[in-house]
Order: C-alpha cells, then sequence, then structure tokens
C-alpha cells in the first residue's frame, strides 16, 4: 500500500531468495529468522499481484509490473532473446549465436585491456535446441507467452505434445489463444516446474 501511494511507474515483486554466504542464511540456519514457507509465500504473491493490478499496475512478466506503456525496455530485450554487449568484469554478452562472459576480477580485466589480451571467457555457441530452450524458458516467464509460430516446425510439433502431457500435471496453468501458449496467474505459480517439463 505504501508502495502504491509513491506512484512508482515500474514495480519489481517477488519473493527473496536465501542465498549462501550471506547474513540471512546464518540467520535462517540458526532459526532467528524463519522464513515463510511456500503456502504463506503464494498468498503473498497472489495479494501482491490482486492489489497492485487493481491499481493500474499490468503483470507483463513474471515478477515485474507496470503502468501502460512504461515496461522495462531492459528487462524484456532479455526475455525476447535479443543481442546484447557487456563491458566490464562479469558482463555477460550475445550476440544471436554466441553467449559469453568477462573476467571477474577487476585487476585481471583492467591489466589485460592495457596489454591488449582478451577479456572474454566461456564462448557457448547455442544450437538450435537451446535457442527453442530459451524461447520456451524465457517466453513463459512473460505474460505474452510464447508465439508458437516462431518455433521451427519440428520443435513446434514436439511442444504441443508435450503440453498436452504438461496440462494433465499442471491443471488450469496454460492458456492457449491465436498460436501463443501463455500461463495462467496459477501457472505463473509454478513456471519454474512447467518449463522444466517442457524444455527439450
Amino acid at each position: 500500500n505504501e508502495i502504491i501511494s509513491l506512484k512508482p511507474e515500474h514495480i519489481s515483486a517477488y519473493s527473496l531468495t536465501v542465498e549462501k554466504n550471506t547474513e540471512l542464511f546464518t540467520h535462517v540456519k540458526d532459526k532467528t529468522i524463519t522464513m515463510p514457507n511456500e503456502d504463506r509465500n503464494t498468498k503473498f504473491y497472489h495479494n501482491t499481484i490482486k492489489n497492485l493490478t487493481s491499481h493500474g499496475y499490468n503483470l507483463y512478466e513474471i515478477s515485474s509490473l507496470s503502468k501502460p506503456g512504461m515496461q522495462c525496455k531492459h528487462n524484456l530485450h532479455y526475455w525476447n532473446i535479443e543481442p546484447y554487449l557487456g563491458f566490464g568484469p562479469s558482463s555477460h554478452s550475445y550476440d544471436n549465436k554466441y553467449r559469453w562472459y568477462n573476467i571477474k576480477s577487476l585487476d585481471v580485466y583492467l591489466q589485460n585491456i592495457e596489454l591488449n589480451r582478451p577479456v572474454k571467457m566461456n564462448e557457448d555457441l547455442l544450437s538450435n535446441i537451446d535457442k527453442v530452450n530459451e524461447t520456451i524458458g524465457f517466453g513463459l516467464r512473460m505474460s505474452s507467452g510464447i508465439n508458437l509460430g516462431k518455433l521451427p516446425e519440428k520443435y513446434r510439433k514436439k511442444l504441443k505434445k508435450t503440453i498436452i502431457k504438461a496440462e494433465r500435471k499442471f491443471n488450469n496453468c496454460f492458456k492457449k489463444a491465436d498460436h501463443r501458449i501463455q500461463l495462467t496467474s496459477k501457472g505463473i505459480l509454478y513456471a519454474d516446474e512447467i518449463i522444466a517439463e517442457l524444455i527439450f
């Protein structure tokens, strides 16, 4: 309610993940802090989305809401699997064929720049299956879902069969319209499990 009163154009709303080697992790481990269980976490998420959408925010991606026309272009660029270049240590890049990241150490990064040495690491060539899996994984995180027409025909046919199986396991989690497949509000809660079932 406090956030709504501030009228921001964009809101990121997601559950806190307890990461190892953090103070919070230590407190959770020694039980001085108790994290909400899955049911309570689900209620928090549903209530948050319901409250924000009733105040004019659109859920355009699993954890992002915005006022109409104010979606984060930066986020959508990644979810739509468009190319990008990262500069500096630890930055990631993608050129429609390869994904890579730069050296993590600032000192080594700067030293390599000075000595005209490469800073690129772990250059991975994406196969057709990798690209299809990314289309599925990223696409189902967006409220617009996946345009099945963008997939090569052989993968489209396989995916349609896999979706039929997944619909039996994840009831009321999918919606289909005009060659698109999307997750329902219930489906969003199981997005990670659903995506794992669908990727090749």
